[in-house]
């Protein structure tokens, strides 16, 4: 059934229109005028944000553009009110497009920033917004604790009507849960947190009966309780369960009726039908049905194309027309698999359609140049030969001869020149677009300061040998669970960089999605992801790739660290009776993540170590020891990068990382930075 998931989405929408419906109406090119004219930075940012809402339909990808030039300007300029109300409206831009992480990233931003102004108003979006981000990626946890903070400013404001909002936000996630779990007392949950809604919004409706925003929430509610219903009465046989739940579903098709609401008709008259269907009334089934086909054909709503189709399919095979049956279960299965398809392929599109250029551009490149000269080779040869067949022939043909070498010379010179610009112009956009995949990774790295509230002494040394890096590092908590991955992908600049994203996602599905808490089980976990991802169990796969990495667990309880690695070993460096540093290696598994091919899968070993306080730990890669420098030009290697490390193990965090770049700058004098660098450092 369609409604629940529909409904939240739809309530979610409305807190953006809230603040963005006004801007968008704004013509773009009369705005990108004033920009260039208006010196002032509060009015710059302002139109930067303008533009953006102008833009974020129409041309995403420029719309994302000015919001990050507005967000660096107000950063620059100090404007926190501006600064919070881009990044929220870029945490919903992201939310939209379905990656989670970077919207998270945008809108805690936000949050962190209107909870220091005391903007309570604009605080009430935010908390919204991330409780929604943590719904769509199953950490119920942290979806409800913003949610319950949202419900309780909210109460303290006297915003009813963003209340039931949040009411219904919290069901959600309730129904959610119940969904998983199959559990009855978490469907009443729901249901008591939709009542709470509904009672609010049926009063609303009461006295503002033309309240669009309210008629909108409040037919969400009423289909939100009949899904509560319908599920309750497939757990607990009970057909006056399913009564009440097509009453809700009516209820709502009577508000989505008169409000025009098309999708929202579709999505009742499939949960109708549904429960029809469930009560071998296949007559009114198939009516529903049809009436739901109607407008979703008119809205090209693909996920409720879907659900009619896969509805027709069962109630006519049920009632013994399987020649019906047959026909939608046809269609059923074309439009699923066109769902899937489309899924998939925009995953990757955009990176990939910027690694294809970057490729067919020097393709193209050499192409160009291959041919010209080729052209010149054949006209010098065809001049050859016409000057020694008329060079007999009279002078004045002859003059007539060089004239024309003399012309085409030219022409071809032009020509080459043309070409040559073309080139220069193709190279330009692809540097361009692989300093804005650097910004998209750069976002998706976690902020300094989410890991300085989890390990207050801390430091990362991490220096890109290209635009964009095939070493990145990873945090994440759970409870008292800490865990930070130093990870080194195949390859570097944009081939690493498309693994590194693929790996950073893959990691937080382990955990999330997946439920691993063990590094060892992470590991393993990653592993059979990125190679079912990159196809690398047939053996006629082109993606040989892989990840080497570290990937430690901190248990700030019980202080106790556990380890697994995938050719990346940890140091660990404790004080000796001496107040010495001494230096402690714990290895990894000599095999990494991926670059399978016909191979068995090897599991990762997990390690645990009791830590001391004042212990530091290193996770690394490889890049610092490879370094080729010094005075004979030779790699830096281990056991000099060992040495340094407890050189400078009781050292301030901080001041480490900038021993290390010094000493890394200095090694490397004049040749070339050969990898990317990483070096993580935490003190218990």
């Amino acid at each position: 059934m369609l409604g629940l998931r529909t409904n939240c989405y739809i309530l979610f929408l409305l807190v953006l229109i809230s603040f963005t419906k006004l801007d968008a109406q704004v013509n773009s090119d009369s705005l990108k005028q004033l920009l260039n004219t208006t010196k002032a930075d509060s009015s710059k940012i302002k139109i930067y944000g303008q533009l953006f809402n102008a833009l974020r339909e129409s041309s995403p990808d420029e719309a994302e553009v000015f919001a990050i030039k507005g967000i660096k300007l107000a950063e620059k300029t100090k404007d926190k009110k501006g600064e919070a109300r881009l990044c929220h409206n870029l945490g919903t831009f992201y939310y939209l497009k379905a990656n989670y992480p970077v919207a998270l990233n945008y809108s805690l931003i936000a949050l962190g920033i209107r909870e220091e102004m005391g903007d309570s108003i604009n605080l009430v979006k935010s908390l919204n917004n991330v409780g929604l981000i943590y719904y769509e990626e199953n950490n119920f946890p942290e979806a409800l604790k913003y949610h319950n903070k949202s419900i309780a400013l909210k109460i303290k404001l006297g915003d009813k009507l963003g209340l039931a909002s949040s009411y219904g936000n919290v069901g959600n996630v309730y129904f959610k849960q119940a969904n998983q779990k199959n559990s009855d007392s978490l469907y009443n949950v729901c249901a008591e947190f939709h009542n709470k809604a509904r009672v609010i919004q049926e009063e609303f409706a009461k006295k503002t009966p033309d309240n669009i925003n309210n008629l909108v929430g409040l037919s969400a509610t009423y289909n939100n309780l009949g899904n509560v219903a319908f599920e309750k009465s497939i757990l607990n046989p009970d057909n006056e369960l399913l009564s009440q739940a097509v009453d809700y579903h009516y209820k709502a098709l009577e508000i989505q009726l008169k409000i025009g609401d098309e999708r929202g008709i579709a999505h009742s008259y499939i949960n109708i039908g549904g429960i029809h269907e469930r009560l071998r009334k296949t007559e009114s089934a198939i009516s529903n049905y049809e009436n739901a086909l109607v407008y979703a054909l008119k809205t090209d709503d693909k996920e409720s194309l879907k659900a009619c189709y896969d509805g027709l399919s069962n109630t006519y095979e049920r009632a013994g027309d399987y020649k019906k049956g047959l026909y939608y279960h046809k269609l059923h299965t074309r439009i699923k698999d066109s769902i899937w398809d489309e899924s998939k392929t925009e995953q990757l599109a955009e990176m990939q359609t910027k690694y294809e250029a970057d490729k067919k551009s020097k393709e193209i490149e050499l192409l160009n140049k291959n041919q010209i000269l080729h052209e010149n080779e054949l006209e010098r040869q065809t001049l050859l030969r016409n000057s020694f067949i008329v060079g007999s022939i009279l002078l004045v043909a002859l003059v007539l001869i060089l004239f024309n070498r003399y012309r085409i010379k030219s022409l071809s010179s032009k020509k080459l020149e043309e070409q040559n610009a073309i080139i220069g112009e193709k190279n330009k956009e692809i540097t361009d677009s692989i300093k804005y995949a650097k910004r998209i990774q750069e976002a998706i790295l976690p902020p300094q300061t989410y890991i300085d509230s989890l390990i207050p002494e801390n430091f990362i040394y991490y220096k890109p040998k290209d635009i964009v890096s095939g070493d990145f590092y990873w945090v994440d908590n759970i409870g008292d669970k800490i865990y930070i991955a130093a990870v080194d992908c195949t390859g570097h600049g944009v081939p690493g960089a498309f693994i590194s994203i693929v790996g950073f996602n893959l990691l937080k599905h382990a955990i999330h999605e997946h439920g691993k808490t063990i590094p060892g089980d992470i590991l393993n976990q990653v592993n059979i992801d990125l190679s079912e991802s990159l196809r690398q169990s047939f053996t006629d796969s082109t993606v040989k790739d892989g990840m080497d990495i570290s990937l430690c667990c901190y248990d700030l309880k019980n202080s106790t660290l556990q380890y697994a690695g995938a050719n990346n070993s940890i140091y660990i460096v404790s004080k000796n009776e001496q107040n010495e540093g001494v230096l402690k290696e714990i290895k990894a598994d000599k095999h990494p993540i991926g670059i399978f091919l016909g191979e068995d899968f090897k599991p990762f070993t997990n390690h645990t170590i009791q830590l001391n306080k004042g212990d530091i730990i290193y996770q690394f890669t490889d890049g610092f020891a490879d370094q080729f420098g010094g005075p004979l030009g030779k790699k830096f290697k281990y056991r000099p990068f060992e040495d340094l490390l407890v050189n400078i193990s009781q050292s301030p965090a901080k001041e480490q990382k900038n021993i290390l770049s010094e000493s890394h700058e200095t090694w490397k004098g004049l040749n070339e930075q050969v990898d990317d660098i990483l070096v993580l450092g935490v003190r218990v």
